[in-house]
C-alpha cells in the first residue's frame, strides 16, 4: 500500500515498523525456571542460539529463531528471544523482531512454543524500549533533496567513495535518531531494481512505553523538512553553490549557519518555494494505529511444531 500525492508523481510508502524491541515479565514466576530451561534446550539445538554474559543484560540466554532456512542468509528473518537468568530481575524477558518483514503468526507461534503461554499473557506487561519507524520514497535519489530536522543538535553523514549514502540527525543514544539513507543497494542485492530512499526514525523510550500505549506516541516525522533541489536555480555566487552542497551532506540548518548571513538569506529565500508538498507527516501517520494493531494482535498460532 502506498500513498500517492497528486501534486507530484513522488510516491511515499505507508508508515511501517522496521524493528521493535520489547521487554516483559512472565505472569507466573513459578514457571520461569522451566521456560528458561526450555530455552536452554533450544539454544543447544539451534545454531543461532547462545548463552552470553554482558554488562547490560547479565547472564542470559538468547535464541535467534530463523524463519527461512531455505533462503540465502541475507534474506532470512530472525526473531530474537532473550531471558535473563533470574525472574526477579527487572524485565527478564526481551523480544526483538521486524513486524513489517517477519511473519507475525510465526513470531506468535515461537513465543507460545518457548513459553508455553498464550501471546496475550506474555504481552500483558510488555513495554517497548526501542522502535524503528520507517517511510520509503520510491524512485528517489538522495542527491535530489536537502533535509532538515528541527531540534536536532547533531548531524552527520556516511559517504562511499564521495557519494552520499546516509545522513543522520541526532545522536544514536538520543530518544529520537533520524536516519535517511539510500536503500537501492540492498534492493539490488535482493534482486529488485529501482531507487529508494528510506526515512527511518529510531525511537528509544526512556522510560519504556507500555505496548498498550504504543498507538499514542507522537509522530516522529513532523520535525522533518524536505527541500526538492532538482529545479532550484542558483545565482552566480560560488559560496551559495558550496552551501547547497553542504546542505545535502549536513542538513540545511548546518549549511545556512556556515555560509555567512548574506548567502544564508539569499539561499533560504530561493529554497522557500521548494518545500516538498507531498511530504505530509500528518497524512503518513494516519496509518500508525493499524501498524500497532498488527503488533498487539498478531494472527493465530500456526500449528507446525511437534
Amino acid at each position: 500500500m502506498t500513498i500517492t500525492f497528486l501534486s507530484t508523481d513522488q510516491v511515499v510508502s505507508r508508515v511501517m515498523c522496521d524493528k521493535i524491541s520489547i521487554v516483559t515479565s512472565l505472569p507466573e514466576l513459578a514457571d520461569y525456571q522451566s521456560v528458561y530451561d526450555q530455552l536452554g534446550l533450544l539454544v543447544a539445538d539451534n545454531l543461532y542460539g547462545h548463552k552470553k554474559v554482558n554488562p547490560v543484560y547479565g547472564c542470559s540466554r538468547q535464541l535467534y529463531v530463523d524463519q527461512n532456512w531455505n533462503l540465502p542468509s541475507y534474506l532470512r528473518r530472525k526473531m530474537m528471544f532473550q531471558m535473563k537468568e533470574s525472574a526477579l530481575e527487572k524485565h527478564p524477558v526481551r523480544l526483538e523482531f521486524n513486524p513489517t518483514l517477519d511473519d507475525m503468526g510465526m513470531v506468535r507461534t515461537y513465543v507460545t512454543y518457548i513459553t508455553g503461554m498464550e501471546w496475550e499473557s506474555v504481552m500483558e506487561n510488555a513495554k517497548v524500549t526501542r522502535i524503528d519507524i520507517a517511510v520509503d520514497l520510491e524512485e528517489a535519489d538522495l542527491a535530489d533533496f536537502a533535509f532538515d530536522c528541527k531540534y536536532a543538535q547533531k548531524t552527520s553523514c556516511y559517504c562511499n567513495h564521495g557519494v552520499l549514502e546516509t545522513i543522520y540527525f541526532g545522536s544514536g543514544e538520543s530518544q529520537l535518531h533520524l536516519c535517511i539513507y539510500d536503500k537501492s543497494k540492498e534492493l539490488d542485492k535482493k534482486g529488485h531494481g529501482g531507487e529508494l530512499i528510506r526515512i527511518e526514525a529510531r525511537c528509544r523510550s526512556k522510560p519504556p512505553t507500555p505496548l498498550t500505549e504504543l498507538a499514542k506516541i507522537p509522530c516522529p516525522f513532523d520535525r522533518l523538512e524536505i527541500k526538492d533541489l532538482r529545479n532550484l536555480k542558483l545565482g552566480a555566487s560560488e559560496i551559495e553553490r558550496l552551501a547547497l552542497e553542504l546542505a545535502r551532506f549536513k542538513g540545511l540548518k548546518r549549511a545556512l549557519s556556515d555560509c555567512g548571513a548574506t548567502t544564508a538569506k539569499s539561499l533560504a529565500k530561493r529554497l522557500s518555494s521548494h518545500k516538498c508538498a507531498w511530504w505530509d507527516a500528518g497524512a503518513i501517520w494516519e496509518g500508525w494505529d493499524k501498524v500497532v494493531e498488527a503488533i498487539q494482535n498478531p494472527p493465530p498460532v500456526i500449528d507446525f511444531i511437534n
